[in-house]
C-alpha cells in the first residue's frame, strides 16, 4: 500500500516563503513526513508575488471576498483564485491537507475579513481563498491547520481520517 498524499503549505517546514521571508518549522510536519507523501504549495508565490513581499488582506467585496495588497492597491482575486483552481484539480488523488492557519490564501476559518479596504480593524473570519477553493473540490477531505493540530483530539481525528482515506481515496469534484 503506498503512503497518503497530504497537501501541505509549503511555509510548514519545507521553504523560506513566507510573506516575511520566513520559515514555520513543526515538530510534527517532520514526524509525520516519514508516514506520508507531502504535496507543497505556496499560492501567493504561485501567482508571482516575492520572498518576502507586502502582506495581504482578506476583503468583503459585496457577496464575494477580494483580496487585497494595501501597500499597491492591488486586487488579486483572480489571480489567487485561478491559480488555486488550476493547482487543485492537478493534484493527485489526497487524503489530507494541512495549512497554514490565518493565512489569506490558506487559513481555513480563521483568516481576518476586513469590512472594506479602509478598515484597520477585521470585521470577521473567514477561509483563505486557495483553503475555500480546495474545500469544494475536496468535499469533506481531512483538512486541518497546523495550530488546530496543536490540540491532540484534533490531531488523533485528523490522523484517524487521513489513514482511513489511504484505503478509500477522495476523488475531486469537478
Amino acid at each position: 500500500m503506498s503512503m497518503p498524499k497530504v497537501l501541505i503549505s509549503r511555509c510548514l517546514g519545507f521553504a523560506w516563503c513566507r510573506y516575511d521571508g520566513g520559515i514555520i518549522p513543526d515538530e510534527f510536519v517532520q514526524i509525520l513526513g516519514k508516514y506520508v507523501e507531502f504535496v507543497t504549495v505556496c499560492p501567493e508565490v504561485g501567482i508571482g508575488l516575492g520572498i518576502p513581499r507586502d502582506p495581504i488582506d482578506l476583503v468583503q467585496a459585496g457577496k464575494t471576498t477580494d483580496v487585497y495588497q494595501p501597500s499597491t492597491g492591488m486586487i488579486l482575486t483572480e489571480s489567487l483564485t485561478l491559480f488555486s483552481r488550476k493547482f487543485i484539480h492537478s493534484l493527485p488523488v489526497l487524503q489530507g491537507a494541512l495549512l497554514k492557519s490565518r493565512s489569506p490564501s490558506c487559513g481555513v476559518g480563521d483568516t481576518k475579513l476586513y469590512a472594506s479596504k479602509y478598515d484597520k480593524q477585521p470585521s470577521g473570519l473567514t477561509s483563505g481563498i486557495f483553503a475555500a477553493e480546495l474545500t469544494r473540490a475536496f468535499p469533506g477531505l481531512a483538512l486541518e491547520t497546523e495550530d488546530r493540530l496543536l490540540d491532540t483530539t484534533i490531531r488523533q481525528a485528523w490522523l484517524n481520517q487521513v489513514f482511513g482515506e489511504a484505503s478509500v481515496p477522495r476523488q475531486l469534484r469537478k
